[in-house]
């Protein structure tokens, strides 16, 4: 032990299997925090936060549902789409995953600043060209560079993606699509430097039995202005009572929905016996008065406060106030 208080700066491996030894309780800690320890690289950071993770995710959902219906039109079959992954990368290590006869779409949202890249594997192009001609739609055993004249034909299905995404968008921002430009090969676009932060989301595609991919890349600087607003209008969030406010497509889905809107004039205590002898004529006394306020009840449960009156030869009610705490208001 006299050997580990020299000047050396480097332990020799009897000093440290003597350390080891003498604190067996500090290597279990430290191997246990090691373990647990999860690393960072200070020169990628993650910069999207769980709640905009969330509201994005939210976004990429309704795009998914959205580009289901439209595939199924285009293709004349039905099709399911699902959002298999959304990840923040470097734009390197995504060109890296992509293959080299990969076709890309480098499309323009504005008014939104920047561009965004879809991209879909080439097995799966050849068997959107096969349905879009009329075949059966066959995945190929061998992946080939797409032609000119199948490149305009996945036009058609770019177009879809666009289309989606911009109905996804709508009470959010309205943009307005295009493409810019359709390469077979993913070394032809340099859209951003390789240290860029970007956010993919991978959508998979089953038309039948026919399982396929497809990618949207968005740029993290593209994203920034916009996803606090996605968070306030797609998020459900709680309002300062505690409420659950819903997001503005479905509240105006809502406002359609029929509801019962019933009024309890009043109500009394009588025997059963009483009750068995009524007959037409009978009169029965209420507890109200004619001031009092009368319950309103929507779909049968008590939301209003109301008093009864006449509009023409109608009978109305005029409502007066919300039931306290009611989760309607």
């Amino acid at each position: 032990m006299d050997q580990i208080g020299k000047d050396d700066t480097q332990l020799t491996s009897e000093e440290v299997e003597a350390l080891m030894q003498i604190t067996p309780e500090l290597t279990s800690v430290t191997k246990g925090a090691a373990s647990a320890a999860r690393p960072y690289d200070f020169r990628r950071p993650d910069t999207i936060s769980k709640e905009h993770e969330r509201s994005l995710g939210l976004v990429n959902n309704n795009v998914a549902r959205h580009l289901a219906g439209a595939l199924s039109t285009l293709l004349r079959s039905m099709t399911s789409v699902e959002v298999k992954s959304t990840t923040e990368m470097e734009y390197q290590k995504f060109n890296q995953e992509l293959t080299d006869i990969a076709l890309v779409a480098v499309c323009s949202l504005p008014p939104m600043d920047g561009k965004i890249m879809i991209t879909i594997d080439p097995y799966f192009c050849l068997f959107l060209v096969d349905r879009l001609l009329g075949g059966p739609g066959l995945m190929p055993k061998e992946a080939r560079v797409v032609t000119e004249i199948e490149i305009t034909l996945l036009r058609q299905v770019i177009s879809r993606v666009l289309s989606s995404l911009q109905a996804s968008l709508e009470n959010i921002i309205k943009i307005e699509p295009s493409i810019d430009q359709l390469e077979t090969n993913p070394i032809f676009v340099q859209l951003l430097s390789s240290s860029t932060q970007v956010v993919v989301t991978k959508l998979d595609v089953v038309v039948r039995d026919v399982r396929g991919s497809l990618q949207v890349c968005f740029p993290y600087q593209m994203l920034k202005p916009v996803l606090p607003i996605l968070h306030e209008h797609f998020w459900m969030r709680g309002a300062s009572q505690g409420a659950v406010v819903a997001a503005p497509e479905i509240r105006q889905q809502l406002t359609f929905v029929p509801v019962t809107l019933s009024l309890e004039l009043g109500e009394t205590g009588i025997t059963l016996k009483d009750l068995l002898e009524l007959k037409q004529g009978d009169c029965i006394v209420l507890n109200n008065r004619e001031q009092d306020e009368l319950v309103v009840r929507v779909a049968g449960e008590h939301h209003l406060w109301g008093r009864l009156g006449r509009v023409a030869s109608n009978y109305a009610v005029m409502v007066t106030r919300w039931e306290e705490g009611s989760d309607v208001s």
